[in-house]
Order: C-alpha cells, then sequence, then structure tokens
C-alpha cells in the first residue's frame, strides 16, 4: 500500500491527501490508518482533505479512519482521442494552444476539441472529506 500527501491544491494552508493505492486484488489491512498516521506526525497542520473519485471508490475508508464527510462535487469529465485520456485541466482553453495543432482562439474548449476529433467523457465527481488533526 503507498499513499501520497502535500498541499491542498485549492487551500494552501492545508494538506492533502493526494493517493492511497494498493496492488490490484490486495488488502493491506490497517495500511490506511498506519499511512495516514505517518502523514499525520509528517506535515504540521490541523487538517487533512481528500478527493474520493466516485468512478472508483464509494468512501468507506474515509469514514473508518476519522474523516468526516464534507460534500459532493459535481461531475467532471475528461477528453479522449480513442487512444489517450486528458484531463480537463490539460484541455483548459489556456492551454490548448500549446499543444492542439488546429487550435482557433475564437471557439471555445470543446468546439476545439470536438472539431480535432476528441470527445469528452464525464465523470461521477467526488466526495469531499475532511479529517481534523488537533
Amino acid at each position: 500500500m503507498i499513499a501520497s500527501a502535500g498541499k491542498n491544491r485549492f487551500n494552501k494552508s492545508q494538506i492533502e491527501l493526494h493517493r492511497l493505492a494498493t496492488l490490484i486484488n490486495y488488502t493491506v489491512v490497517g495500511g490506511a490508518s498506519k499511512l495516514l498516521k505517518q502523514i499525520e506526525q509528517h506535515f504540521n497542520t490541523d487538517r487533512i482533505v481528500s478527493y474520493c473519485d466516485r468512478d472508483k471508490s464509494n468512501g468507506k475508508m474515509y469514514k473508518s479512519t476519522g474523516f468526516n464527510f464534507v460534500r459532493e462535487t459535481g461531475p467532471g469529465y475528461f477528453w479522449t482521442d480513442g487512444n489517450s485520456v486528458y484531463s480537463r485541466y490539460r484541455c483548459q482553453k489556456k492551454n490548448l494552444a500549446n499543444w492542439l495543432p488546429s487550435f482557433d482562439a475564437s471557439l471555445s474548449e470543446a468546439e476545439n476539441l470536438f472539431r480535432a476529433g476528441y470527445r469528452r467523457f464525464w465523470t461521477c465527481g467526488n466526495l469531499v472529506f475532511e479529517k481534523q488533526i488537533r
């Protein structure tokens, strides 16, 4: 099992649990609790925030390790050309000029990508959890 954490992308004074994962088809009993304790000791913070991808999880681990449910986000999305997946951040209109050969500044993000043969897929959004440390 592995975990990664760092400054929150949206609030730099908080710590965000970015990833918590195991090898596929493996369970590590108590692994999440042990890794979270290490994160709590390593970072000088009073809370940890994490975003649970509803496409992959129901958030059960967060509840069992002392996190509180904060809110549910709306749906997200990603783009694909049929071979690769591109995040919505990479595909923001302000970034398209850097990598999309057919970029047209007068068109929206969606118009540019649809014209270039990309397709958008919607996700189920996230569950936001927060754990008070001190």
